[in-house]
């Protein structure tokens, strides 16, 4: 079998690896976490120990080894959140690098996909455990083009994946029955490597299985069987195939996780075609490899039924059909410097998605620069400029209150709970069918009847009617508000709480 050779020379892969390392520096110089970095920060920070991380994320159905990562820099190293952002850099550029150099794709697709939205933007600004499971999915692709010389260690990849993220566990789920039928068809199953290739996947399988466990009575997402089959939940495989290979915005002021292709104005027919064809177009371009369509549709199969089945919704989620893919070329193109050979008008096609994700992914980033991700950043800035950030902060509006207390550096009082933390926890009670207006939070907490003032920070704006009727014995004086970040869940309007009616 051939070694593994560069499809790229370093003239060529440096230059565009230098712009690709400077333009994702200023981003994350500019960029402002929002929720999902937060909670993932907080479980690092606010974790006494190992034990303590593990149990504090029972309500996350994640694996915890990226979490893991950020314990060991934030206690042991740092606890400044641009130490996390330079830890994921890191990640990102070695992805980048490893993609460029040996990835058996032309130079434009390659640059064109660096620059695109998942890997400038999507999984790259956000500083998230996504971009790690690429890193390992890569560097599998990368060595199954000597599956022979590096079998053990590709099993201890696919442990590592598995303990990443769910959806590489997916892929490890494609890469094993990738391996499965080769070696079965060398007639090499029974030897030692592929035993102990087969014990590092199992193992992370299990893994995986045991900390997607979550305690069935808090769990706030309704999978219901008899809603798999339900047109909603169905309707999620169109969006996921659509939204994936083609993230455009639905809008532009608050882009993230909006997709064109699910909006009023594209039919639903025209949605169920396009998402065939997105469907099928892979199959064709992979039809000479039966492995590597193997992998890629059972990774994307199990992608498609976990989203059915959940209804999540999100760029993250959908973008894993492209990674599913660009791995499948990889391994089905081993060996070759521009991949496997395809009829020209599919090739067409698949430059065509390229194009449509480089200019999203230049886009998203030109609003990540110039605008705010979130308002959680600047909100704190200028409490702490005012000397207000000692006084008790109190969030309402749950989802908002990670990227505030990281900020913050310390806990706040969630009025959705009734008590003090930082990271969200995903419970029922958290998240009551109709929510409970500000005045009921107010008056039902056991915290604030005990408090002359306060600092209410609220994801919404408070209606004026209501802060001349003095919910719970307070005045409410609106100091500060910001708003019109990307996200428009994490705006924050500043109000400062003073008692009017004594205890």
């Amino acid at each position: 079998m051939d070694e593994i050779k560069p499809t790229l020379p370093l003239r060529v892969v440096v230059p565009v690896l230098m712009v690709y390392f400077i333009l994702s520096a200023l981003g994350l110089r500019f960029h402002e976490l929002g929720l999902e970095e937060g909670q993932q920060y907080l479980f690092g920070r606010d974790s006494a120990s190992l034990a303590d991380l593990y149990h504090n994320m029972r309500y996350e159905g994640h694996p915890r080894l990226w979490c893991i990562l950020l314990y060991g820099i934030i206690h042991y190293v740092t606890a400044d959140f641009a130490a996390i952002q330079v830890f994921h850099l890191l990640i990102t550029t070695a992805t980048v690098y490893i993609f460029l150099r040996y990835a058996p794709f032309d130079r434009l697709i390659k640059i064109g996909l660096v620059f695109g939205y998942y890997f400038i933007f999507e999984y790259n600004l956000q500083s998230r455990s996504y971009a790690l499971g690429i890193l390992l999915l890569f560097i599998t692709c990368l060595l199954l083009n000597r599956p022979v010389k590096y079998l053990p260690f590709i099993g201890f990849l696919l442990l590592m994946m598995c303990n990443t993220d769910i959806f590489y566990a997916f892929a490890a789920v494609g890469i094993y029955l990738y391996l499965l039928m080769d070696y079965a068809a060398q007639r090499r199953l029974l030897t030692t490597p592929f035993y102990l290739l087969t014990a590092f996947f199992l193992a992370g399988l299990a893994c995986s299985l045991i900390q997607a466990q979550i305690p069935h009575e808090d769990y706030i997402v309704n999978t219901s069987p008899e809603k798999w089959l339900s047109g909603k939940n169905l309707s999620m495989a169109c969006l996921t195939l659509a939204g994936g290979w083609l993230p455009v915005p639905q809008q532009r002021a608050h882009f993230w996780n909006t997709f064109l292709v699910n909006a009023g104005g594209v039919g639903v027919v025209a949605r169920v075609v396009l998402s065939i064809f997105l469907l099928l177009l892979p199959g064709a371009l992979l039809k000479n490899n039966p492995r590597a369509l193997v992998f890629y549709y059972c990774s994307l199969f199990l992608l498609l039924a976990l989203l059915i089945v959940t209804t999540f919704s999100a760029a993250r989620y959908f973008g894993m059909v492209v990674i599913y893919f660009l791995a499948a070329w990889w391994i089905a193109g081993n060996g070759t410097n521009e991949g496997i050979p395809a009829p020209a008008l599919l090739l067409a096609a698949f430059r065509g998605l390229v194009l449509v994700q480089l200019a999203v992914g230049l886009f998203a980033l030109e609003q990540d620069l110039t605008r705010p991700f979130s308002q959680a950043k600047n909100a704190v800035a200028w409490l702490k400029d005012h000397r207000l950030n000692d006084q008790v902060m109190v969030v309402n509006g749950y989802i908002a209150g990670p990227a505030l207390s990281t900020y913050l550096g310390k806990k706040v009082w969630y009025l959705n709970t009734g008590g003090e933390g930082s990271f969200c926890y995903w419970r029922r009670p958290y998240f009551p069918i109709p929510p409970k207006t500000l005045t009921e939070e107010i008056t039902g907490s056991p915290f604030l009847p005990h408090l002359d003032t306060f600092i209410l920070l609220s994801s919404t704006e408070i209606d004026q009617h209501l802060l001349q009727a003095g919910p719970g014995g307070f005045r409410f004086n609106p100091l500060r508000n910001f708003r019109d970040g990307i996200l428009s869940t994490e705006d924050c309007y500043i109000y400062q709480a003073i008692r009017t009616v004594n205890h």
